[in-house]
Formats: structure tokens, C-alpha cells, sequence
């Protein structure tokens, strides 16, 4: 979910169920455990925002949220674009130069995701982590076939923070 974007609007009622009882946060836990995607309020806070978006794959795996997936699309696509301009051009061939040449060309829209963005006065992180050497390795399987490996590496993001407060009653020398 994102809170700083704003709360959702032209949501209507609160659901009820059938006998009119509205629903609480242990169905919309339950929902949201079954990979539903549910609204998500908090105490003392204004406004209803969308869970997270749960994805149906398996237990475990990199895919769960939206957020790794997006992040992997966006990075396909562009790759894609730029490994289809290389079909038949010799200029991608088995040579040293050729290869170090290709994958800082296929680093470029790793590069562009990585880098934060200034708007409004407010600076806006990357997608990912800036990309290192041997993020992208090309391997030739065949005289005509080359084989693109990615790695990306999504920034964190908080879905459950804690504040940890200590009262400290110790007398000090100024009192």
C-alpha cells in the first residue's frame, strides 16, 4: 500500500455484509491472506487506502507483490527493444569489445531506473539499485544464438514500521 499519494476517493459506503454488520479488519486480514485485494484504513489516520497488490504466485516466490513484478516488466521491455535491434547485426558478435560494448548498451535502461528524479522541490527515488558489474551477462549458446541474464535488485520499501520509545527518568546534573 502508499499512504503518501493520498487516500482513495469515490470509494462509497463502507462494505456490510448481509446482515448490515461492516467489515472488520480480521475479514479484510483473511481476505488479504487469501491474495484478495482488500482496503486498508488506520487508527488515528484519515482516509482508506488500497492494500498491497497481491499476486497469485507461488508461496514464496519473488512475485508476490506488485512491486517486484513491476520493476522486472519495466526492465523487460526495454531490454526487449534493444536485443531485437540486434538481430542479424554483426556488430554483436563473440569479440571482447563487442560484448563489453552490447551489455553497457543493455545496461542503459537499468541506469535510467536507478536514477532518482526531482519534482515539484521533492526528489523521488529510483526503481531499483544502481546496477554493478556483472549484473548483465551475455552468453552465446550456439554460433547465432546469445542468451541475456539481468539482475535487478528493487529498493526497500516499508510495509510495517515500529516505533521503539524509551522514557529515560535518570536525573542529570542540570536539575
Amino acid at each position: 500500500m502508499r499512504v503518501a499519494t493520498g487516500a482513495i476517493v469515490g470509494l462509497g459506503a463502507e462494505p456490510k455484509d448481509m446482515d448490515g454488520i461492516l467489515l472488520t479488519s480480521a475479514v479484510l486480514t483473511q481476505l488479504d491472506a487469501a491474495r484478495l485485494s482488500v482496503p486498508q484504513t488506520y487508527p488515528d489516520y484519515p482516509g482508506t487506502y488500497w492494500g498491497d497488490g497481491n499476486l497469485l504466485d507461488t508461496p514464496g516466490s519473488d512475485f508476490q507483490v506488485i512491486e517486484n513484478l513491476r520493476v522486472v516488466d519495466k526492465a523487460a521491455r526495454r531490454v526487449r527493444v534493444l536485443l531485437i535491434r540486434y538481430v542479424g547485426d554483426r556488430s554483436l558478435n563473440n569479440s571482447a569489445n563487442s560484448m563489453a560494448t552490447t551489455t553497457s548498451k543493455l545496461m542503459a535502461p537499468l541506469r535510467a531506473m536507478a536514477k532518482s528524479t526531482k519534482f515539484a522541490g521533492q526528489v523521488f527515488p529510483g526503481e531499483i539499485e544502481q546496477p554493478k558489474d556483472g549484473d548483465i551477462v551475455l552468453t552465446w549458446t550456439s554460433k547465432t544464438s546469445v542468451v541475456a541474464y539481468l539482475k535487478l535488485r528493487p529498493l526497500n520499501c516499508p510495509k510495517d514500521l515500529t516505533a521503539n520509545i524509551a522514557l529515560d527518568l535518570s536525573v542529570t546534573d542540570s536539575e
